[in-house]
């Protein structure tokens, strides 16, 4: 009996063990990873959402549209493709976290690190542009080839030291906060970046632009009112040059970069500022207190406001094809001539300000706009009522703005709108705005468009002239 009975109860498990599934060695390999680790946590794409734990979780999204952490040091890894709204949200909550993007096919992606010393890598490149929100703690964000928007400014009190790596593709970073120096690691890789900075640079600092045409933004910068500059004042004599990538105030170094090439300095110095421009192509949107520009051998545009502008302006534009940008009521640029004036105060003779080595200019204001070339081509706009243009001999492009053409920016009074061109000698070609126009090509082979209104034309190649 006894005999029996074990024979009976071996027989019964081989019964039971036959109908339990079998687990191989390869199916356990199969289960989902991420960074290294086996995953407690997987998403189906047919859930909106995604919860983990107040403990650490590793989680694998599977194309999850919504990732909620909450508490603890999380692994994130976003897989898969997100069949929902096309848009993926990442919110790691507080804790040390390290987010992985592993998909191309997440749509539009956003991500809040929140509080903690995160790190967050893109390890391919998506198809749509991914916000980044690294929030309080010494983050780290590396970046893909596409296109990227970090925001760095988290509204701690202090300022912890991030650093962010942003890849190629055209990319914004925001970084530092308001009234505090700013510590924070940024390259930005290739393509035509943009780095704006709450605070101020410091010298233990350099942050990066990397190929491309890239944009540095200094908000609240040193000299605006900040307790830790006592010292500096609207009076200090502040000098940019992009040449060595340096800025100094009182000839002490400030603030230091590489690799930018546009400029607004007027969110940044306040006081007399020098600029010295670099061998890149540079754009340079300059304040009131501009006392100085000499550019670079590249093909650079400097931009200035009307007001305050006089004598002690000493402006060159340099090697290259340059443009000068003027904005005010009434004013002319004269080429040749080297000299800018407004109507209301200054003249050919006497001048508001002497310059030299540009090559084309450009006139934003709203009555009485005038611009005069050289011998040379030259390229002139305007944007604004009553538009008087004289080329010169050379091959030169004279033209009203676009937007005047809608009238949105600058309306002209229908008695204003009259745009007088003269192409001089030279092959040139004369486009009008949306008024009466005169476009007188000269000697040449020139092209005049009147575009809209009723225009005269006299050009080798006439369109949209009614006579």
């Amino acid at each position: 009996m006894r005999l029996s009975s074990s024979v009976a109860l071996v027989a019964s498990a081989a019964v039971i063990a036959a109908l339990l599934p079998v687990v191989s060695a390869e199916a356990v390999s199969a289960a989902p990873t991420c960074q290294g680790q086996r995953a407690t946590i997987v998403g189906d794409p047919a859930d909106p959402e995604l919860y983990g734990t107040a403990g650490d979780d590793v989680i694998v999204t599977r194309g999850v549209a919504r990732v909620l952490a909450s508490g603890g040091a999380d692994r994130i890894c976003v897989t898969g493709a997100n069949s929902q709204d096309g848009e993926t949200t990442i919110n790691a909550g507080p804790g040390d976290d390290r987010v992985r993007i592993a998909t191309s096919r997440t749509g539009r992606l956003n991500a809040r690190l929140g509080d903690g010393d995160d790190r967050m890598d893109v390890a391919t490149t998506p198809t749509h542009r991914i916000y980044v929100y690294l929030g309080q703690g010494a983050d780290v964000y590396r970046g893909g080839s596409g296109p990227d928007f970090v925001n760095a400014d988290h509204g701690s009190p202090t300022d912890e030291h991030d650093r962010i790596s942003t890849g190629a593709g055209p990319d914004d970073v925001k970084a530092g906060r308001w009234g505090m120096a700013n510590h924070d690691d940024v390259e930005l890789g290739a393509g035509d970046d943009h780095l704006q900075v709450h605070g101020w640079l410091t010298p233990d600092t350099r942050p990066s632009g990397g190929a491309g045409s890239d944009r540095l933004d200094v908000r609240w910068g040193p000299c605006l009112g900040t307790s830790d500059n006592p010292d500096c004042t609207d009076a200090t004599p502040w000098v940019i040059d992009n040449r060595r990538g340096v800025a100094t105030a009182d000839g002490v170094v400030r603030s230091r970069w590489s690799g930018f090439e546009v400029f607004q300095p007027y969110t940044w110095i306040p006081g007399p500022l020098t600029f010295i421009g670099s061998v890149a192509d540079e754009v340079v949107s300059a304040g009131d207190g501009l006392v100085g520009a000499t550019m670079g051998s590249g093909d650079d545009s400097l931009e200035i406001p009307p007001a305050r502008i006089d004598h002690r302006r000493k402006i060159s534009g340099g090697p290259g094809r340059d443009t000068l940008e003027v904005h005010g009521h009434g004013m002319t640029v004269d080429l040749a001539a080297g000299a800018m004036w407004e109507r209301r105060r200054g003249s050919a003779t006497d001048p508001a300000v002497r310059f030299g080595a540009f090559e084309n200019a450009a006139i934003t204001g709203s009555q009485g706009l005038t611009l005069i070339g050289d011998g040379g081509d030259n390229v002139l706009r305007a944007f604004g009522c009553n538009v008087k243009a004289d080329g010169g001999a050379g091959d030169d492009a004279l033209s009203v703005f676009p937007g005047l053409m809608t009238g949105d920016v600058v309306p002209c009074a229908p008695t204003a709108r009259d745009v007088h061109f003269d192409g001089g000698p030279g092959d040139d070609v004369l486009r009008g705005g949306s008024g009466p126009d005169h476009l007188n090509g000269g000697v040449g082979v020139d092209t005049a468009d009147g575009r809209r209104g009723s225009d005269v034309c006299l050009a080798e190649v006439r369109r949209n002239c009614e006579r």
